[in-house]
C-alpha cells in the first residue's frame, strides 16, 4: 500500500496492532453513562478517593487519579489495567486515561518501565495501541459519514482529546531529549503522534497547542 494512502492509526503503530483489543460491551459512539458508571466501579480499587458505593453507580469521572500509595498497586495498575487486551468499554479508556492525567510523577513513570517478559510498557499500551484503536474507530465513521447526534459525545474523540491533554501535562517528560528515549527505547513517537491526530481531527491539534501555549 502506498504509504501517502495509509490511515491515521496505521502511520501511529509500530509493530503494536489494535486488532487484539476485545470490547467487552458494543462498541456504541456516543458516550455511555451506564458504561462510564461500571468502569467507574471496575477501576476503583486503583482510584483515589475511593468511590463509595453511591459513586460506583455515578457516571462523574472527573475527581480520580490513581492511588498511588504503594509501588505494588501502581505496577498492578500498569500490568492489569494498562496492558489488558480486553477492555469493558471505551469508556474505561477514557477513564483511565483522565485519571493518568491527574495523577502523580510515580504513576506516570511507571508507565514506562519495560515488562520483563514481554519487553512493552503501559506507556505504549496507551498512547499506541488505545489511541490507534480509537482513531481507527473515529475514521470508521467518517467514511460512513456519520451524522453527530446534537447534545452526544463521541467518546472514542474525548479518549484522543485526553491522550494530547496527557501529552501536555506528562510532567516527567522536561527536555527534548527525553522524546528521543520514548521513541528510541519505548517506541512511542510523541512528535509522529500529534501530526496524524492533527490529520483525523484539527479541533483537537488546536486545543492540544493552546495547552502548549499555556504550560
Amino acid at each position: 500500500m502506498n504509504q501517502q494512502h495509509q490511515s491515521a492509526a496505521s502511520l501511529i503503530l509500530n509493530e503494536l496492532d489494535n486488532s487484539d483489543i476485545i470490547l467487552m460491551s458494543p462498541n456504541e459512539p456516543y458516550f455511555s453513562k451506564q458504561n462510564m458508571s461500571g468502569a467507574i466501579a471496575l477501576l476503583a480499587p486503583y482510584l483515589s478517593p475511593t468511590p463509595s458505593f453511591q459513586e460506583k453507580k455515578s457516571f462523574d469521572y472527573s475527581k480520580y487519579s490513581i492511588l498511588d500509595n504503594s509501588k505494588d498497586n501502581v505496577i498492578k495498575f500498569v500490568e492489569e489495567i494498562l496492558m489488558n487486551g480486553v477492555i469493558a468499554s471505551s469508556e474505561l479508556i477514557l477513564l483511565v486515561v483522565e485519571c493518568i492525567t491527574r495523577s502523580g510523577e510515580s504513576v506516570k513513570k511507571a508507565m514506562f518501565r519495560l515488562n520483563e517478559q514481554t519487553q512493552l510498557s503501559g506507556g505504549k499500551f496507551v498512547f499506541i495501541k488505545w489511541l490507534s484503536f480509537a482513531i481507527d474507530r473515529i475514521e470508521q465513521r467518517q467514511k460512513a459519514c456519520d451524522v453527530l447526534v446534537p447534545g452526544e459525545s463521541r467518546v472514542e474523540e474525548m479518549i484522543v482529546g485526553s491522550i494530547m491533554e496527557l501529552i501536555c501535562s506528562f510532567s516527567v517528560i522536561k527536555k527534548e531529549k527525553q522524546l528521543g528515549v520514548l521513541k528510541n527505547k519505548f517506541g512511542v513517537d510523541w512528535i509522529s503522534i500529534v501530526q496524524q491526530v492533527r490529520r483525523i481531527n484539527n479541533l483537537i491539534y488546536v486545543v492540544f497547542c493552546m495547552h502548549l501555549r499555556n504550560a
